[in-house]
């Protein structure tokens, strides 16, 4: 549970590229599902916890309250949200520790659906099924997305949208 607080609410939710190692991700101090996932799963595994990649389809309207316009119509309308299931009590939880307590009261406090809830590790805490397309399960690594080069992000399009949602978490507090 420490591990999961941790990753949600100090490490905030930021845009960056698929391909950042976990020790990164730590150092940055952000990230977006992927990196905070990649970062979650590697500090449980160093606890001799076991926790896997959980990685879902999504509609891309779940970006919309954190996305400028311009950048939210570049992505596709079914994208890929990956983020951490952990081994406990002999079953799979999950422990999407996405969306960080600063960026729920900006953008997703009124969003229908949502919830920021103290997780205790006895229920499943993930993104609105509403949002799912196709669930592709539990993973022990995610590589074959690693490999995938962007489409269209680059360092500009990352900074611009990381600009937006800094604007909009300092507008909320």
């Amino acid at each position: 549970m420490a591990v999961f607080n941790w990753v949600r609410d100090e490490i905030c939710y930021r845009f960056d590229y698929w391909a950042v190692k976990a020790s990164q991700t730590a150092q940055k101090r952000y990230g977006m599902c992927a990196n905070k996932a990649n970062l979650q799963i590697a500090l449980l595994r160093h606890l001799g916890i076991p926790a896997g990649y959980h990685v879902l389809r999504i509609k891309k309207e779940v970006l919309r309250p954190i996305t400028e316009p311009e950048i939210f119509d570049l992505t596709r309308p079914i994208t890929t949200h990956v983020f951490c299931a952990v081994w406990l009590d002999g079953r799979w939880i999950s422990a999407d520790s996405t969306v960080d307590g600063k960026l729920f009261e900006a953008a997703y406090r009124d969003y229908p659906g949502w919830r920021y809830v103290d997780w205790d590790g006895s229920f499943d805490y993930e993104i609105d099924r509403s949002f799912v397309v196709e669930d592709l399960g539990i993973s022990p690594n995610i590589d074959r997305y690693l490999e995938i080069p962007p489409r269209f992000l680059n360092d500009e399009l990352l900074g611009r949208a990381n600009r937006y949602i800094e604007e909009l978490v300092a507008s909320t507090f």
